[in-house]
Parts: structure tokens; sequence; C-alpha cells
């Protein structure tokens, strides 16, 4: 994203994708959606949650009796990075174990605050630093302005469920066919 509005963001390349949609009247708010949604499982998979939530899972089906199911969810959270989703999903889990849900139960439960709570943080790291383009002359007002307000709207948008079975799955990429360049008549001939 070198042209446009929103040049020099240090966002990943997933957030910068968004950005370009949100500052954008061309996009609708499905293919937002459907960017926010691949940008918030891209961090995941980089950051090793989805790593940690497919181990979560392979030990919720262990079949072997577990006289402390509370302390043998706590070590697979101790066995990996610490990270905002971490933090949420482990006390959540941890606190549903230790009232009598089996991990799995724990889990699914779990799983939907947390994978909210990312899109809360991916909405919220891109605000930032929208509002640091604008305030270092990078972007004018009226774009963040229009930016934000698409970004807010499609927040609440975002399809829960689906993340949390792609993140069940291991997918990173369920929602990369949102991000995928548009083929067909609006963008001219082939050369």
């Amino acid at each position: 994203m070198t042209d446009g509005p929103f040049k020099g963001l240090k966002l990943t390349a997933p957030q910068k994708k968004l950005v370009e949609s949100v500052g954008d009247i061309a996009f609708d708010d499905s293919e937002r959606v459907g960017r926010l949604s691949h940008a918030c499982l891209q961090d995941l998979a980089k950051s090793g949650d989805m790593k940690l939530v497919a181990n979560l899972k392979a030990q919720a089906a262990n079949d072997q009796m577990d006289l402390d199911p509370a302390g043998t969810v706590k070590r697979v959270f101790a066995e990996h990075e610490k990270s905002a989703f971490s933090n949420r999903l482990e006390q959540n889990v941890v606190y549903l174990v230790q009232h009598g849900a089996s991990p799995e139960k724990a889990l699914n439960e779990a799983l939907p605050d947390a994978v909210q709570g990312q899109v809360r943080d991916c909405v919220n790291r891109i605000n930032e630093e929208l509002m640091r383009a604008r305030d270092a002359g990078d972007a004018k007002p009226d774009q963040v302005a229009q930016a934000t307000q698409h970004l807010r709207r499609v927040e609440g948008m975002v399809p829960i469920e689906k993340a949390c079975s792609a993140l069940l799955d291991g997918n990173k990429d369920a929602f990369k066919d949102s991000v995928q360049k548009k083929q067909g008549d609006e963008e001219g001939p082939s050369l």
C-alpha cells in the first residue's frame, strides 16, 4: 500500500489492506469485515496463539483421566508466549475448568470472548496508528475520521463463530477469499 491517503503506517500487511478498504468507498462492508477477520486470524497465527488453541484442543481431546484438569490447562498456557489473547483465554478457560466444565467445553465457551477481544485489540491498534498518522500530517483528518467510522461499524459484524471454528481447525486462511483482488469488469482488461 504505497499509494493512497494512508502512507507509512506501522501495521502488518493484512492490517494495511484493511485500512485501504476502510478508507475507500469502493469497498463494501462485507469486504471490510472479511479483511478485519483475516487480519485478526493472521495476527493470532503470527503470535503463536493459534498453536496455543491447537494444543488446548489436543489436551482436551486426551482420553486419559486427569486428576487436576485446571493444572493441566495452566501448564499448556505456561508453555506458550503470553499475549492479550492468551491472557483472556487462560482466565476464562481456567475459571470454567475450576468450576466443573471439561477442558473441551471450557475452551469452546471461552474462545468467543477471546476472539472478540482480539478483534477489539486489532481495531484499537489500527485506530491508534491512524491517529498517529493524522497527528504527524501523513493523513488528512477527514480521511482518518471516515476510516475510523467504517472500522468501528464493521467491528461488530465480524463472524465470531466462524473465526472460532477457524482457530479450532488451525485455518489461518479462513477469510483469505475476502482479501483477494477482485476479478471482473471493474478491474479493466488484463494486459
